[in-house]
């Protein structure tokens, strides 16, 4: 992040994006997390054609009827908000949600960071007026550089 502040002009901004690690979601969003994360390592090491085959699986049948459901309890009334891993997704569309499926199980490296450590480190690059989302989705962050000073190592 450091070599990159540096090529920014004075009050540039500087959007972040790094996974949270769930700091404000219930046990049961932390659980499901876990057992998809045994199907991730499996997955991210598959060769392209069944990492591309699983995910449009995932997406299709888990992520779609899981969000369809969420978006028909929210439509009746229902609190569907806490439903894990999905609620995102009641508005949103295939593209979408295959998509976030690549990206959550092709990639190798997953490492997970606690919201105030997100700012923490956003303000050791050198980086100011940090806004963090409140909202899903939790890990952007955008902050910008004001000052002219080079950034220490």
């Amino acid at each position: 992040m450091k070599a990159c502040i540096e090529k920014l002009k004075p009050s540039a901004p500087f959007l972040v994006y790094l996974y949270y690690n769930f700091d404000n979601q219930p046990w049961s969003f932390k659980t499901i997390w876990h057992i998809s994360d045994i199907f991730r390592n499996i997955i991210s090491r598959s060769p392209y054609g069944l990492r591309r085959f699983s995910s449009q699986m995932i997406a299709a049948l888990v992520c779609l009827p899981l969000a369809r459901l969420s978006r028909i309890m929210e439509m009746i009334g229902l609190n569907a908000s806490n439903s894990p891993l999905i609620s995102a997704y009641r508005n949103k569309n295939f593209h979408t949600m295959h998509t976030d499926t690549v990206d959550r199980f092709y990639t190798h490296l997953e490492q997970r960071f606690p919201h105030d450590q997100i700012k923490i480190m956003i303000k050791q690059v050198g980086l100011e007026q940090i806004k963090l989302s409140a909202n899903d989705p939790f890990w952007c962050a955008v902050g910008y550089r004001f000052s002219k000073e080079k950034v220490i190592y």
